[in-house]
C-alpha cells in the first residue's frame, strides 16, 4: 500500500499530487490549511488507505523505475531513429564562441583562470 502525501500546493507538488485522491494539498504559507490537512489524515484512516492505494497506483503507472527505464529507452530509440544515417554530425548553429567569459570576470576580481 502507499501513503497519502501532504504538501504545499506549489511547484511540482501540484502536478504530482491529485488533491483528495492521491494526497492532500494545503495553501502555501497557511498554517491553518496545513493543520486542516493533517487533521484529516489523522482522523480518517479509511480515506488515508484509499488515497495511499491511489498514490501507489499512480507511482507504479508513471514514476516507478520500470516506467522510467521504459521512457529512457523510448527516448533513445526516438533519437536513434531521427538520425540521418550519413555518419556526419550536424553543424552547430548560432554565433561562434569568441572565447571564455570566465577569464574576463575572474580578472575583474583578482582571479585567474
Amino acid at each position: 500500500a502507499g501513503v497519502p502525501a501532504v504538501a504545499a500546493a506549489h511547484g511540482a507538488f501540484v502536478e504530482l499530487i491529485d488533491d483528495g485522491v492521491t494526497g492532500l494539498l494545503h495553501r502555501p504559507g497557511d498554517a491553518t490549511s496545513l493543520a486542516s490537512c493533517l487533521r484529516r489524515v489523522a482522523t480518517d484512516p479509511a480515506a488515508n488507505r484509499e488515497m495511499g492505494r491511489a498514490a501507489r497506483r499512480r507511482y507504479e503507472r508513471g514514476f516507478s523505475p520500470a516506467v522510467g527505464l521504459e521512457r529512457l529507452e523510448e527516448g533513445y530509440r526516438s533519437a536513434i531513429a531521427g538520425r540521418s544515417g550519413d555518419g556526419e554530425s550536424p553543424s552547430p548553429t548560432g554565433r561562434a564562441s569568441t572565447g571564455s567569459r570566465w577569464g574576463t570576470r575572474a580578472s575583474r576580481y583578482g582571479g585567474t583562470r
